[in-house]
């Protein structure tokens, strides 16, 4: 038959291999989705500056917050870095609870008829809040206070801005 063997179908693993791989990779598989969050997540961002909200969770613990919001006839897209933090051991929770503070920077474009600015806005962000994982479940509920430091680009104001928001966000 040269090089090419045929493969025996008569023979058969023994039963106890076969149980064995059967039962190693039924314990293993719940342990290791359970020790792994799913590194993205995309939701609404609900509170003064309404929109969309993404969030990459990094290797290193830490995250990216992008939110795109449409508010004051125009819309703001905020790009922010986050130090997290697991606090489920100190709350007593059997789910996984980050609180996280961070800094970051937006850009916005706004109608001449907008109540805040008109034209181009850019500023500082600083925020702080708790992000809430439910175990077998893909989505996330989280709560967050943003200080902004916003500058009209034509007039080069200042404005001091503060947003509450809840982010609701499906994980994948």
């Amino acid at each position: 038959m040269g090089i090419l063997r045929r493969i025996d179908k008569s023979k058969k693993a023994p039963p106890k291999v076969g149980a064995f791989f059967i039962c190693v990779f039924a314990l293993y598989t719940p342990y290791t989705y359970a020790q792994e969050m799913s590194p993205n997540g995309l939701g609404v961002h609900l509170g003064i500056t309404n929109g969309l909200d993404y969030k990459r969770l990094l290797s290193n613990g830490d995250a990216i917050n992008a939110i795109l919001s449409s508010q004051w006839d125009g819309v703001l897209f905020t790009l922010m870095y986050q130090d997290q933090y697991d606090i489920s051991s100190e709350m007593g929770s059997e789910h996984v609870i980050l609180a996280f503070y961070g800094g970051g920077v937006h850009y916005g474009k706004f109608s001449e008829d907008s109540p805040v600015h008109s034209g181009s806005s850019i500023g500082l962000d600083v925020d702080m809040g708790v992000d809430h994982y439910f175990r077998n479940s893909p989505f996330v509920i989280g709560i967050e206070f943003r200080l902004i430091l916003d500058n009209e680009l034509k007039n080069w104001e200042l404005r001091l801005l503060g947003d509450l928001a809840l982010n609701l966000r499906y994980v994948f």
